[in-house]
Parts: C-alpha cells; sequence; structure tokens
C-alpha cells in the first residue's frame, strides 16, 4: 500500500477500532506502558487499570496492572 491509500483508510479503520474493547486491543499489541502528556483522568486509569509509575513535567508514564 502506498501512503496515500493508507492515509485514506485511517478514518474508517479508526471507526473500526473504536468500536472493539480498547483494553483487549491494547493488550492485543503486549503494550506494557502508556505515555500521556498530561495526567489521564480518574475514570480512564480505574477502567484500564492502569498504575502511574512515572511523573516529569507534566508527562506521565502509566503501567498496566497485572
Amino acid at each position: 500500500d502506498t501512503f496515500r491509500e493508507l492515509f485514506e483508510r485511517l478514518p474508517g479503520d479508526y471507526r473500526e477500532f473504536l468500536k472493539k474493547d480498547f483494553k483487549s486491543e491494547l493488550l492485543k499489541y503486549r503494550l506494557d506502558y502508556i505515555l500521556s502528556d498530561g495526567a489521564l483522568g480518574e475514570a480512564i486509569v480505574k477502567s484500564l487499570f492502569l498504575k502511574k509509575v512515572f511523573e516529569e513535567n507534566n508527562m506521565f508514564i502509566y503501567s498496566f496492572v497485572q
């Protein structure tokens, strides 16, 4: 696929991704950490079972609680 073809597919692919369980999709790709520019909301942290492991200059790193 060319970049243009991939770019044109992005909105539809993203809509399909949003229909899936977010945490399951993240875990499928063996994601261990999430980097956030600013703190994540408490509801997000709880729903994804995250634990803050690092914070500096308003950059946050969270890990998944197993």
